[in-house]
C-alpha cells in the first residue's frame, strides 16, 4: 500500500458501485449509497467505473473525491512518476451536449485550482509531474479516455 492510500482507504465508506457490462461479472453488482441523492450516488458509481477501468489500464488509485474550498477532483491516479487528475463525466442523452463538452472552462479552472492545492499539500512530495485527463461515458458506448485533456492554464 502506498503512503497516501492508507488514509484514503480508512476514510473510504463508499460501497462498490455497479459496473457496466464490459467489466467482469463479479464487479457488476448494483448497490446504492446510503443517504446520498440519486444524482450524487450516480456520480459516485461512474467514478467507481472509471477507477476500475483506469486500473485495468495500469494506473493506480491515489485518491478519490478530493474536496477543498477551491473545488473538487473526482480521481487522482498514478502513472509512473506522474499524478493524473481525472475528471469523470457521463451523459445518457446528447440533447444538452456531449460529456466532454460539459467540462467548461470554469470547471477546468476549478479542477486546476483544486489540483494545485492538493499538489502543494501532498502531491509534490510523491510525484514529479501533474497531468489532467478526462474519462467520459456516452450512452452505452465504451469510455473515452482523453490524456492531457487540458493544461495548467485550462486550455484544451
Amino acid at each position: 500500500m502506498l503512503p497516501w492510500q492508507a488514509h484514503q482507504q480508512a476514510n473510504d465508506k463508499h460501497e462498490k458501485a455497479p459496473k457496466p457490462d464490459w467489466l467482469p461479472k463479479h464487479l457488476q453488482k448494483k448497490t446504492r449509497l446510503q443517504g446520498a441523492s440519486s444524482k450524487v450516488a450516480a456520480g459516485t458509481r461512474w467514478e467507481a467505473h472509471a477507477q476500475v477501468w483506469l486500473e485495468e489500464r495500469g494506473l493506480t488509485l491515489v485518491a478519490r473525491q478530493i474536496r477543498c474550498r477551491q473545488g473538487e477532483i473526482d480521481l487522482i491516479m498514478q502513472s509512473g512518476q506522474t499524478a493524473v487528475v481525472v475528471e469523470v463525466r457521463r451523459r445518457a442523452d446528447k440533447r444538452w451536449g456531449t460529456a466532454r463538452e460539459s467540462i467548461t472552462y470554469e470547471k477546468r479552472r476549478k479542477i486546476i485550482r483544486t489540483a494545485l492545492w492538493w499538489w502543494g499539500v501532498k502531491g509534490r512530495f510523491f510525484f514529479k509531474d501533474l497531468r489532467f485527463d478526462t474519462l467520459t461515458f456516452e450512452e452505452e458506448a465504451q469510455p473515452i479516455w482523453l490524456m492531457h485533456a487540458f493544461d495548467i492554464e485550462g486550455s484544451v
